[in-house]
């Protein structure tokens, strides 16, 4: 399990719900993401459309085979 913090601003983000769940589907390892309230599964549309990130810290978490590379393309998307 692999998991890592990065801050997330709305005001710099180009985030879309659909796209980060493409995203995360390319992997087969478990993805969440989680801020101070919740924790939600990245492959789920419908778990991610209650996903409201606010500016903060949000942790992604990734389980299983490929789960470095799964992380690292969430935390880039996240940054973009």
């Amino acid at each position: 399990m692999i998991k890592k913090s990065v801050t997330f601003s709305r005001t710099g983000s180009g985030y879309s719900i659909p796209e980060l769940v493409q995203i995360a589907c390319r992997y087969a390892s478990r993805v969440t993401v989680s801020n101070d309230h919740c924790t939600f599964d990245v492959k789920s549309i419908m778990g991610m459309m209650s996903f409201d990130p606010t500016d903060g810290v949000i942790t992604v978490t990734a389980d299983g085979a490929d789960e470095a590379e799964a992380v690292a393309a969430i935390t880039e998307y996240l940054h973009m």
